[in-house]
């Protein structure tokens, strides 16, 4: 194995993944984006990626519900766990984005995964001493499983469409549960990657401050 040393990546601020992200989302969907995003296809569409492809029992082998590696030809491969994708789905869409994420964020770092094997050594080291990697997949996978040009707007109408669907006669306590598993289901994420999501674009505490104030609109000025 003969890729770049995780130490030497450098880093990306949360500001240059949403650009990456944008960029991504402009090329592939130039007819405007309707989510949920087709991950897929997204990721089929880049020039560093062969294929997408799923591997029986992957995670009780090699304890990974994904992993990247570079084939013969120079491009990367994702391989996804076939009992994952077939009876997790939510979870094989961020699986993908994380490791397409790293397509995009560190193009370099996988170089020379020729097997599964070196994949899951390279990713468990990553896990282990190399967080900031992750942790800059997982704010990809986030960022295009949850596009901030679509967001607001269906916060917004999803909040509204939960009042009103219950004519005021709802506990309020319950309005922020049922609009995160509403968003969920929407973007087809788990309801935790939703959650982050709304904190890291600041949507939360507006959704907050309307709750509290008994509004059924959120301000965004």
């Amino acid at each position: 194995m003969a890729g770049m040393e995780p130490s030497h990546v450098a880093p990306h601020s949360n500001a240059e993944i949403e650009r990456a992200v944008d960029r991504l989302l402009s090329e592939s969907f130039s007819r405007g984006i309707d989510p949920p995003i087709d991950i897929d296809l997204v990721a089929e569409k880049q020039p560093l990626i062969d294929s997408i492809g799923l591997i029986p029992s992957m995670r009780s082998k090699f304890n990974v519900d994904a992993v990247l590696y570079q084939n013969k030809e120079g491009r990367f491969d994702i391989l996804i766990d076939s009992d994952t994708d077939s009876f997790w789905r939510v979870k094989a869409h961020f699986s993908v984005a994380h490791e397409l994420g790293h397509v995009v964020l560190h193009p370099r770092l996988y170089s020379g995964c020729v097997t599964i094997d070196d994949s899951v050594a390279l990713s468990n080291r990553i896990r282990k001493s190399y967080r900031q990697i992750e942790r800059e997949a997982n704010y990809f996978a986030g960022a295009i499983l949850v596009p901030r040009q679509t967001i607001f707007d269906d916060t917004q109408q999803l909040y509204k469409g939960i009042l009103d669907g219950y004519a005021g006669d709802i506990g309020w306590e319950n309005v922020i549960s049922m609009l995160h598993s509403a968003l969920a289901n929407r973007y087809q994420v788990g309801v935790e990657p939703m959650q982050i999501r709304l904190s890291q674009l600041s949507i939360k505490p507006r959704l907050m401050e309307a709750i509290t104030s008994r509004l059924n609109f959120i301000s965004w000025d």
